[in-house]
């Protein structure tokens, strides 16, 4: 079923492309991101792990030879002290292991294959064990692993978290331990708690031990902000002094190159630095790197076809034990399948999702924000009369009748996104009270269903409790809300697949259109091509396209006539980057579209509530942007048949914008994507959140599109927001996403990044991570950020509109305004150019063809008919 959802979203998307030849491309690497680097006992060789390979260089510089290939994402080498092996981490299936490399045989081996992290490895002075931290016991603390019989031995217990244990050549063992807020440096010398050094309320981290003892070279860091090399002298009392300052110092242990100079990495190379001095001199570093790169996807299907589409967009789907009845949510209304006739049960303006049947199949209950919000409501089958069953503050969702008819479990969130904190509820149809049953908070939950164990009824789900990184498990709770642990539950009984439904009418939908053609005379036009404004135009739309752009009145005009001679028209925007789910209801749409936005890109988790939204706005069932839907890293989604040959090609969705991950095929590497939707946060980056000409130029080189997301970094401040931002959202969701703090101090560095990606012209699209952010709104502050961080107002704009096109490899249809594009435009009143901020001043939307108001997208759907009754209190 899912192999078959992802080709008929194709279809639902209207994209067809063409695979291009890969092509071939060779970057000079110059610096590396976040590299640590080892010396050989002999002093003659430099190991460092760049680009997630291991690299060999003289200790002098010069020339890498990689010895593993680059994307292993190994980190932390350590030379054994006979210089014959290295020791290292790697990342891999989410967590850390260790493994070792053997020199002479050239052979990769794994220490640790564990569930947990195995990190910060070192030799022992003899050679014989390998000391390490790893979380296995809860928090981390320090272990030692013989190398000859693989024996397990716990060194620390001591509360708090232990990182980089640091031999010296006599055997001692110095380390860093976090308690409680305050950093320290240690000495283990007997027992299983280290004795104290030094404490401090930076980040302490990398000890490394001078040759001979009695000094440690460390790492203190502030945050994002500063780090520093400090030393610390065993003396009595002991003496603390710094090293360096204003650097950006990699998390990676010094080494030495005698007792009076060390080695480090920082600003991207390697350096070396007299202890007693205060210059430092590089170690140059040469590589160059061959990798093959899949070309994008040429696209050709019209996103305008005019249909009927078939709905791929199902939701909810319930039979009943009999199989007589099969209800489902589509097009944002509830449909009932009696036997093999197919009834619309809700056929209005609002959402209607989630439907459960009565025991008695009498009723149906589900939830909808026909009441102003999303809560439940009860449906009868018979007279198709809905009644309110919850007015809650909270979004209710996933209601589900118990056994006997008399309990509805459901869940609740506060929350917008996929990601968003729920609770779990019982509702006393009898009793008419509600009760919270669940006092630790659910993550990343599944489908809420009742169980018979032992006939008793049982409310069971999918999901993470207490903690959004707790282990995803099944769980049962009782009548009276109490989690039952260890209790067998009975799988879930498979409903009708959605192969089964019938097709043709009326499940199915076509692309809206404007009813006439009409022009929009313009006093300004930022076409998304120059620089600058075309004025004193006319934009002739016929359909869902433009179909010409001429001066004022050179062209006869039509009968209707938008008139925009004192506004500025700017394309439609477009972000690239967002996440999204129902809990927003209906309005979910008329936010993006009251701030401009006419395309997203949503990073789905659940595939066909996504297909849902695409076919619901783009029908105009409900108003809503251009939808393009890609599977986030965690959708229960079969890898795709492009996945071969150790190279993943883009989607046929659209072009990706891909974080580049470098794989090892034979001899050679292969440029793959390691993710399908990186933000600019997620590229690889040094502790002070840099990123350097390694990881800059494998992207620019690939010509790879990355998202902005600058706004998800610098936060919200309060007051600091337009009226429609007050009036889409509710007091608790504006009060969630801001605060009275200034910008964070990671924004800084990422805007430095971005400047340096876009200067050296990377592919670069405006994308807001929403709900990181507000919908719509956080696009707008995506804008003001780029230029605040130094990028020209009209490429700014650009960014938001052909880029975010070029993402999509839709630059074609979309993100310009030229003869024969979709007409996707805004209205503002204002001059961007000159200030950017202008850009919230939106007077109308244009969304393939079709007019909004922006006060029309700002005013609710009428509530509930007087004919829907509410519970009694």
């Amino acid at each position: 079923m899912i192999k078959r959802l992802a080709r008929i979203l194709l279809a639902t998307a209207a994209l067809t492309g063409t695979t291009l030849a890969a092509e071939e491309f060779v970057v000079d690497i110059r610096q590396g991101t976040n590299i640590a680097v080892a010396l050989s006992p002999d002093g003659q060789t430099l190991l460092t792990n760049l680009l997630g390979g291991l690299w060999r260089l003289p200790a002098s510089g010069g020339g890498a030879i990689p010895l593993l290939a680059a994307g292993q994402d190994l980190y932390q080498p350590r030379f054994s002290p006979n210089g014959n092996s290295v020791v290292m981490q790697r990342y891999r299936n989410g967590q850390w292991d260790l493994f070792v490399y053997d020199l002479a045989a050239e052979r990769l081996d794994a220490l640790t294959d564990t569930p947990y992290d195995e990190q910060h490895p070192e030799f022992s002075a003899d050679g014989e064990r390998i000391v390490f931290v790893s979380n296995r016991s809860g928090s981390y603390a320090l272990w030692a692993l013989e190398l000859r019989t693989r024996a397990l031995n716990r060194l620390t217990t001591e509360p708090g978290d232990s990182f980089f244990p640091a031999v010296s050549d006599q055997g001692e063992l110095a380390y860093v331990n976090t308690s409680q807020g305050a950093w320290t440096l240690r000495l283990l010398e007997s027992g299983a708690a280290g004795t104290e050094l030094l404490r401090s309320q930076s980040i302490l981290s990398a000890p490394s031990w001078r040759p001979g003892g009695g000094v440690i070279v460390y790492q203190e860091r502030d945050g994002v902000r500063a780090s520093r090399l400090r030393m610390l002298l065993l003396a009595d009392p002991h003496v603390v002094k710094t090293l360096t300052e204003g650097e950006d110092i990699f998390d990676a242990r010094p080494d030495w190159l005698s007792p009076s100079e060390y080695l480090y990495a920082a600003d991207g190379q390697i350096w070396r630095r007299p202890i007693a001095g205060f210059d430092r001199e590089p170690v140059h570093l040469f590589a160059a790197l061959s990798l093959e790169v899949a070309a994008p996807h040429a696209r050709e299907a019209l996103l305008d076809a005019p249909g009927p589409q078939p709905v791929t967009g199902i939701t909810g789907l319930t039979t009943m034990a009999d199989e007589r009845l099969t209800a489902f949510a589509a097009l944002g209304d509830i449909w009932l399948l009696d036997r093999r006739t197919l009834k619309r049960v809700t056929d209005d303006p609002y959402l209607d999702i989630d439907p459960s049947f009565s025991p008695d199949a009498s009723k149906l209950v589900f939830a909808s924000d026909r009441g102003g919000s999303l809560d439940l409501w009860q449906i009868s089958l018979e007279d198709g009369v809905p009644m309110q069953l919850t007015a809650e503050n909270a979004k209710a969702f996933q209601p589900v009748y118990g056994p006997r008819g008399r309990f509805v479990a459901y869940l609740e969130s506060d929350g917008l996104g996929p990601r968003a904190q729920a609770r779990l509820r019982l509702l006393d149809l009898e009793g008419n009270s509600e009760t919270n049953r669940l006092g630790a908070p659910l993550y990343d939950v599944g489908r809420l269903r009742w169980a018979a164990v032992d006939s008793e009824a049982r409310i069971v789900i999918d999901a993470r409790a207490g903690s959004a990184t707790a282990p995803r498990q099944t769980l049962s709770f009782d009548i009276g809300g109490n989690l039952l642990v260890g209790e067998e539950v009975p799988p879930a009984a498979a409903p009708m697949a959605v192969d089964e439904l019938p097709r043709g009418a009326p499940l199915e939908w076509s692309n809206r259109k404007p009813d006439e053609p009409y022009v929009i005379q313009v006093g300004r036009l930022f076409d998304g091509v120059r620089n600058t404004y075309l004025r004193h135009v006319d934009i002739h739309v016929e359909g869902q396209r433009i179909v010409a752009i001429v001066g004022r009145g050179l062209r006869p005009l039509p009968d209707k006539v938008m008139d925009a001679r004192d506004a500025t028209v700017i394309p439609g925007m477009i972000d690239a980057r967002a996440h999204q789910s129902w809990l927003s209801g209906e309005r979910l749409g008329r936010t993006w579209l009251a701030y401009g936005v006419t395309s997203v890109r949503e990073l789905a988790t659940d595939l066909p509530a996504a297909a849902a939204r695409a076919e619901t706005w783009a029908s105009g069932r409900q108003a809503g942007p251009r939808l393009f839907i890609e599977p986030a890293d965690d959708a229960p989604l079969d890898p795709p048949a492009e996945a071969t040959a150790g190279r993943l090609q883009p989607t046929a969705l659209q072009r990706p914008l891909a974080l580049l991950r470098l794989d090892q095929a034979g001899q050679s590497a292969t440029l793959t994507l390691a993710d399908r939707a990186p933000s600019l946060r997620d590229l690889n980056s040094s502790p002070l959140l840099l990123s350097y000409q390694d990881t800059l130029g494998v992207l620019i080189g690939s010509r790879s599109f990355v998202s902005t997301a600058l706004g998800a970094a610098a936060g919200m401040r309060r007051g600091r927001t337009d009226a429609t931002f007050r009036h889409l959202f509710l007091p608790h969701e504006q009060l969630a996403w801001q605060s009275s703090a200034m910008a964070t101090a990671q924004l800084a560095p990422l805007q430095d990044t971005l400047a340096r990606l876009v200067r050296g012209g990377a592919n670069v699209a405006a994308g807001s991570n929403a709900p990181e952010v507000p919908y719509g709104y956080g696009l707008h502050m995506e804008l003001q950020l780029l230029v605040a961080g130094g990028i020209p107002a009209d490429q700014a704009l650009r960014l938001a509109t052909a880029r975010g096109a070029m993402a999509l490899g839709l630059d074609g249809q979309l993100g310009t305004l030229e003869d024969g594009k979709l007409a996707d435009l805004v209205v503002i009143d204002g001059d961007p150019l000159a200030r950017i901020s202008d850009t919230l001043n939106i007077g109308a939307v244009v969304r393939g063809g079709v007019w909004f108001d922006r006060a029309q997208l700002l005013e609710p759907l009428d509530t509930a008919p007087p004919t829907e009754r509410i519970a009694a209190d």
